[in-house]
C-alpha cells in the first residue's frame, strides 16, 4: 500500500514536471524561423536602418534639415520588399512572421517618408515628433518580432 502512494506521487510529480516544462519552452522568434536567405536580408536592411537613425538624430540635433530629409527618404526607399524579394519570398515572409509584419513594415517606411517630407518644410516640431514615433515603432516591431534584439537597438 505504502509502496503504490509513494508510486503515484512520483509519477504525479514527473507528469507535474512534464507539464510544466512543456508548457514553459518558448517557441523561437519568428524572425528565427525564416530561411537563412530571408534572415539575412533582414538583418542587413535593419542594420542600415539603425544607422539611418543615428544619422538623423545627430542631424536633428544639428539643425541640419538636408540631411534629415535625406536620410529618411533612404529609410523610406530602403523597404525590402521593393527590392531583392521574389514573390516566393514574400509568401514565406508573410507565413513566417505574419501578414501584420509586412503592413508593419510598410508603415514604418511610410513614417520615414513622412520624416522626410516634415524635413523638407522646415517643420522642426513635426520631425521631432515623427523621429520619435519612428524609434517607438523599431523597438515595438522587435519586441513583437525580434525580442532578443531589441537591446541592440540605438534608440538616442
Amino acid at each position: 500500500m505504502k509502496a503504490g502512494v509513494i508510486i503515484l506521487i512520483v509519477l504525479a510529480a514527473l507528469i507535474g514536471v512534464g507539464i510544466y516544462t512543456v508548457t514553459n519552452q518558448q517557441e523561437p522568434a519568428a524572425s528565427e524561423r525564416l530561411p537563412d536567405n530571408l534572415r539575412s536580408l533582414l538583418q542587413e536592411e535593419m542594420r542600415l536602418l539603425n544607422t539611418g537613425v543615428q544619422s538623423i538624430d545627430a542631424a536633428l540635433k544639428a539643425g541640419d534639415e538636408a540631411t534629415v530629409a535625406s536620410v529618411a527618404r533612404q529609410m523610406h526607399d530602403s523597404f525590402i520588399l521593393r527590392q531583392k524579394l521574389t514573390p516566393g519570398d514574400i509568401r514565406r515572409l508573410k507565413f513566417v512572421m505574419g501578414a501584420d509584419f509586412v503592413l508593419t513594415d510598410k508603415a514604418f517606411h511610410g513614417t520615414a517618408l513622412e520624416l522626410s517630407q516634415a524635413a523638407q518644410a522646415g517643420d522642426a516640431e513635426r520631425q521631432t515628433a515623427i523621429f520619435q514615433s519612428l524609434k517607438a515603432a523599431c523597438v515595438s516591431c522587435h519586441e513583437r518580432y525580434a525580442p532578443a534584439s531589441v537591446a541592440e537597438l540605438v534608440t538616442p
